[in-house]
């Protein structure tokens, strides 16, 4: 018997589709097929256990498991996704029980390049703006590496070049608590403290060498400070607007317009009870922040970044609230998962929603994947 159970690609909940006209269902799938579609977050394009009793011995061994560092390839491929930005080095602890460790996170990162060299006829390791244009072209996908935190870095700048050398392309600050470059979002100072002296050198040198900036965790001032000294567009790949739920999680309206007018996205969640504590959560959640964040900084500044996963989103948060007491202030309960947007299978119910409240193909082309794909060709080249 295999030690750890995989879940369902496609179908793992029961499908929700938004309802639209004929005319309106040919619309949307023929935008969706023949658009680029780039989620700036996908916390599990590989395979998660779906049941909590195995989350612990996954987390601290079983990321060896072949099985574990495998993509979904069937759900990516229904949710026509063409490119995401997948994470590596949090859940691998083989140094240190609270992950982001130098050592793992390269070998984290070795087993997906390993993955990805197995399998050319489905995927690319994305290393150039470009290689997301070739995926579209050659129905694959790209997959772009992150590391949600900066401690692997430690004091030592020369490990960025180590990272870009080995295909990370883009580095958040801090996540969620204090380190030597950002104050987090959910310490008390965040509204006022911002980036380290250690932290301007950091962007620096993340703009020296082409990566990207990601704020997503980090407190509001050193979203705002990095946004203004950064000399590439940053990102908050996966986050939402706090004026329509307002936790720490989310970012506030100021946030979001330093992000824009440094020529930056702001990708949206698509997890439960990160975006809401209604008793029904789904595809429109998601879209109502969506609609807000681009009517406040305009369509070019709002893409996708739903932080999704093949496995159950609110059995993983439940087990990380149980480690991290940094999350359990801004993560819920309320749903177990989101009706038609529980995973990247089902990533076609975004475009249909969008058609649905009225807007345009370009519009939508932008917000589902251009917009990602020009700070991408702007910051990486």
């Amino acid at each position: 018997m295999p030690r750890f159970t995989f879940p369902k690609q496609v179908g793992r909940v029961p499908e929700h589709t938004v309802p639209l006209s004929k005319s309106e269902e040919d619309r949307a799938m023929e935008l969706h097929d023949k658009s680029i579609v780039f989620d700036l977050r996908i916390t599990g394009g590989n395979m998660v256990p779906d049941s909590v009793d195995q989350l612990q011995e996954w987390r601290y061994w079983g990321m060896f498991v072949p099985e574990t560092h495998q993509f979904g390839y069937e759900g990516l491929k229904a949710g026509g996704i063409t490119s995401f930005s997948q994470d590596v080095g949090q859940f691998l602890c083989l140094n240190s029980k609270v992950g982001w460790r130098f050592e793992d996170l390269v070998i984290d990162l070795g087993l997906y390049l390993y993955e990805i060299g197995r399998h050319p006829e489905q995927a690319i390791h994305g290393l150039r703006a470009e290689d997301i244009r070739r995926a579209k072209r050659e129905g694959k996908f790209a997959v772009f590496f992150t590391i949600e935190n900066s401690e692997h870095i430690h004091r030592d700048l020369d490990r960025i070049n180590v990272l870009h050398g080995l295909g990370v392309r883009s580095l958040m600050l801090s996540y969620n608590s204090m380190s030597f470059v950002a104050n987090g979002l959910v310490e008390s100072t965040a509204k006022t403290v911002g980036l380290t002296d250690f932290g301007h050198d950091y962007i620096a040198r993340m703009n020296d060498v082409g990566m990207i900036v990601d704020a997503t965790h980090s407190g509001a001032q050193a979203t705002i400070e990095a946004a203004g000294v950064s000399r590439s567009p940053i990102l908050l790949s996966h986050t939402g607007a706090r004026r329509l739920h307002d936790t720490a999680r989310l970012a506030t309206d100021e946030v979001m317009h330093a992000v824009a007018e440094g020529g930056g996205v702001v990708g949206v969640h698509a997890g439960p009870n990160i975006l809401s504590d209604d008793k029904r959560q789904g595809v429109g959640t998601v879209v109502d922040h969506i609609e807000y964040i681009a009517r406040l900084i305009g369509v070019d500044h709002t893409g996708l970044g739903t932080d999704n996963q093949f496995g159950s989103k609110q059995t993983q948060n439940a087990f990380v609230r149980s480690e991290n007491n940094t999350t359990a202030s801004y993560i819920g309960s309320a749903v177990e998962y989101m009706a038609g947007i529980a995973d990247p299978s089902q990533e076609r119910n975004i475009t249909r929603e969008l058609v649905r409240r009225g807007y345009s193909d370009g519009e939508i082309e932008k917000m589902i994947g251009l917009n990602a794909l020009r700070v991408y060709e702007r910051a990486i080249g």
